[in-house]
C-alpha cells in the first residue's frame, strides 16, 4: 500500500485579516449569501505576497460560523463596503476563538491555476456588471488562480503525487465556483465591448483572478496586479 503524505508538506497559509460582506444577488438556493473574505499569507515566507479567498454562506462556510464572526465586526464599513473583523477582540473571546480558530490556519493550502471551461471569458463583478482594467478595457482571461487545500497526497507508480483535497476546496470545485460567479460570459459569444458603457454601474471594479492592472471589489478581493485592499493587501489572487 502506498504511503500517504500529509498535505501540510507543501506548506501552511495563515489568515492575517478577515472581512464580512454580502453578495449582490440571490444564489441558486434563493437567498443572498454573506461572504467571509480572508487575507492569507504563506507561513513559510516573510516576503510572500498575500492572497485573498472568499467563502460563501451555505457553500464553504456555515451560517452559524458567520453569526459568530459578525459579533466581532467593526461598526463602520471599509472603503469597499465590507466590515473588517476585529481579530484582537475575537482572539481574546475564549470560547468564540476556540470555535473559529481553524479558519486562521490552513495546512496544505496552495494556489493553483484553473483553466476556464468556457475558454476566454469576460470578467464580471459580484453584482453581474462587467469588470474593466484601469484603461477602461474589459477584463478577459481563460485562466484564474484559485486557493485549494490538500488533505493528503498518494504516490503513484510513475513517481507523481495525486492530491486529495478537503471537501469543497479542490481545484475543480474552487475553479467552477469562481468561474460561475465571476466569468459568466465567453468572449466569442459576447457583445460586452459594445455595451459595457451602457450598463449602469458597469466597469467599476474587478474580481478575483482578473487580468493584470485591475482594482479591488467590495470587501477587498483582489486580482493579479490589482490595487491594495484594506490593510494594503494586493494581488495576485
Amino acid at each position: 500500500m502506498a504511503q500517504i503524505i500529509p498535505g501540510s508538506i507543501i506548506g501552511t497559509y495563515i489568515a492575517t485579516a478577515a472581512t464580512l460582506t454580502v453578495a449582490k444577488n440571490q444564489n441558486n438556493r434563493g437567498f443572498i449569501p454573506r461572504i467571509l473574505i480572508l487575507t492569507l499569507k504563506d507561513e513559510g515566507s516573510k516576503g510572500a505576497q498575500p492572497k485573498t479567498q472568499m467563502f460563501f454562506e451555505g457553500e464553504t462556510i456555515s451560517a452559524e460560523e458567520l453569526d459568530v464572526f459578525s459579533k466581532y465586526k467593526a461598526q463602520q464599513p471599509d472603503q469597499q463596503g465590507g466590515y473588517p473583523i476585529l481579530l484582537q477582540a475575537l482572539q481574546a473571546s475564549g470560547k468564540d476563538w476556540e470555535f473559529l480558530q481553524g479558519w486562521f490556519k490552513w495546512p496544505g493550502g496552495n494556489c493553483e491555476d484553473y483553466y476556464l471551461r468556457k475558454g476566454m471569458c469576460y470578467g464580471n463583478n459580484l453584482d453581474g456588471t462587467p469588470s474593466v482594467k484601469k484603461d477602461g478595457t474589459p477584463v478577459q482571461t481563460d485562466r484564474i488562480s484559485v486557493f485549494t487545500q490538500v488533505k493528503y497526497f498518494t504516490p503513484l507508480p510513475d513517481g507523481s503525487l495525486k492530491p486529495t483535497y478537503y471537501a469543497g476546496l479542490g481545484l475543480e470545485e474552487q475553479g467552477r465556483r469562481m468561474e460561475d460567479r465571476f466569468f459568466k460570459v465567453p468572449v466569442e459569444t459576447s457583445t460586452v465591448d459594445a455595451t459595457i458603457s451602457m450598463i449602469p454601474g458597469g466597469g467599476t471594479t474587478a474580481i478575483p483572478g482578473g487580468a493584470p492592472g485591475t482594482a479591488a471589489v467590495p470587501g477587498g478581493v483582489q486580482t493579479p496586479g490589482g490595487t491594495a485592499a484594506p490593510g494594503g493587501v494586493t494581488g495576485p489572487f
